[in-house]
């Protein structure tokens, strides 16, 4: 259910229509999701650790955002080791070595050709470390892009609401160059079903909070990955401030983390109890089937219409 609706969300299938890095990204970063999920469940393997290590390179040549998630990566990959390691310390070794091999592989070759003609070591990696200055202002332009300020900060989006306005409301449909938009009430009714759906994953969190505490290793490495692509948008958004205020506040560049929206509509339909969960799930396939034909039309009528 939850994998249909994912397929039909309608920003994923406006930028996977077009030939993009962007298309590639998301099916590498669902990869990564699929690899440690399975290990966590199955436990770590030398085969999986080839996977891990493969989709981690893959994923660094696609696009240069695909970094955000390598933290949270490599702190599954160490839990995953350390797992291993009750049992046998030398496989756990084993296998950690060949999945950091095989990810930094391409870019201890980059490296060294940038080194060899006398470019930057990281090429343009370099220019954005060198230009990003860890600081409470950029901490706090990083905290407003998504969530509104705490007491104290200065407020860079005065009057600005960035949760709904840039990112549900872009999220539920902006397009082309975020100028084909829905009429204001269409992202007013959305807020209903978004609602539902929240409420009832957080029942089932509820319910199931034993089994989360067995899970806090697992769940730990998705809040970091989800934590490093939103602070790797945030922080090249604020290179441009404030020239260009919130350039990169697109909820495309949140799409690698559909596999966590797709956690999130199970645990809603499983909210709904054994009776109506299917109903439910049902009905949200329905919602993002409709949204996605409905988003069609929108850009078939701005375009040709």
């Amino acid at each position: 259910m939850a994998g249909i609706a994912v397929a039909l969300t309608p920003l994923f299938g406006f930028m996977s229509g077009v030939v993009n890095p962007d298309s590639m990204l998301f099916a590498v970063a669902a990869a990564l999701f699929y690899c440690l999920a399975r290990g966590f469940r199955r436990g770590l393997t030398p085969a999986l650790a080839v996977a891990l290590g493969a989709v981690t390179a893959v994923g660094s040549l696609t696009k240069l955002s695909f970094i955000g998630l390598v933290p949270g990566a490599f702190l599954g990959l160490l839990l995953l080791s350390a797992r291993l390691a009750r049992d046998s310390r030398r496989a756990a070794w084993r296998c950690f070595a060949i999945a950091c091999l095989i990810a930094a592989g391409p870019g201890i070759l980059y490296a060294l050709h940038n080194a060899l003609v006398g470019h930057a070591v990281l090429g343009a990696v370099s220019s954005t470390i060198a230009g990003t200055h860890l600081s409470l202002r950029e901490l706090s332009y990083v905290w407003q892009l998504y969530l509104p300020p705490l007491p104290g900060m200065t407020r860079y989006f005065p009057g600005l609401l960035t949760t709904r306005t840039l990112w549900f409301d872009g999220f539920i449909g902006r397009y082309g160059w975020l100028d084909t938009t829905f009429p204001s009430w269409v992202y007013d009714a959305a807020l209903l079903p978004a609602a539902a759906i929240a409420a009832l994953c957080l029942r089932t969190l509820v319910r199931r909070r034993r089994a989360l505490h067995r899970r806090l290793g697992e769940i730990a490495v998705y809040a970091l990955m989800m934590i490093g692509e939103l602070a790797l948008v945030a922080a090249a958004s604020y290179r441009g401030f404030p020239a260009l205020e919130a350039e990169f506040a697109e909820a495309r560049y949140l799409l690698p983390m559909l596999p966590l929206l797709a956690a999130v509509l199970v645990l809603a339909a499983r909210g709904a109890g054994r009776r109506w969960g299917p109903v439910v799930g049902a009905a949200i396939v329905g919602l993002f089937l409709a949204a996605d034909i409905f988003s069609e039309l929108l850009s078939v009528s701005r375009f040709y219409g």
